[in-house]
């Protein structure tokens, strides 16, 4: 519970830290993004070099989900730009429609059960969704 609270402030304050920058849109995630592999590789203390290689697979999947991130990369730096509204009233909206693709795609991908707090979570997190949006 501890590391998901802590992923959770860092993913809320990152993009108001970005916001300091006033760096265009186009440039934010990218450079962002390289100090987020500086980071995981001093942080892992570059484990990567004695893990196990990825299967051809496997770096396919991965590939097409750095693809899906990279979409969302690019409409989040919209967001940022605060063009299209107010930060604390559109990140709010993003991270709790996390919440229900987070919680739809284990239920499709992995076969996680639906339970009834699920659902009462997502009902509870379009709701709020709702009023971040007025």
């Amino acid at each position: 519970m501890r590391q998901a609270l802590i992923a959770a402030c860092c993913f809320g304050l990152w993009p108001f830290i970005a916001k300091l920058s006033d760096a265009p849109n186009a440039w934010v995630c990218p450079i962002a993004t390289i100090g987020t592999t500086a980071f995981l590789w001093f942080a892992t203390r570059g484990q990567i070099v004695t893990a196990p290689a990825p299967t051809s697979f496997a770096v396919l999947v991965l590939l097409m989900a750095g693809v899906v991130n990279g979409f969302g990369m690019v409409n989040y730096g919209e967001v940022l730009s605060g063009s299209l509204g107010s930060l604390s009233s559109l990140l709010p909206i993003i991270y709790i429609m996390m919440l229900g693709v987070a919680v739809m795609g284990g239920v499709l991908f992995l076969g996680e059960p639906l339970t009834w707090t699920k659902i009462a979570g997502t009902i509870a997190g379009a709701l709020a969704v709702f009023l971040f949006s007025r």
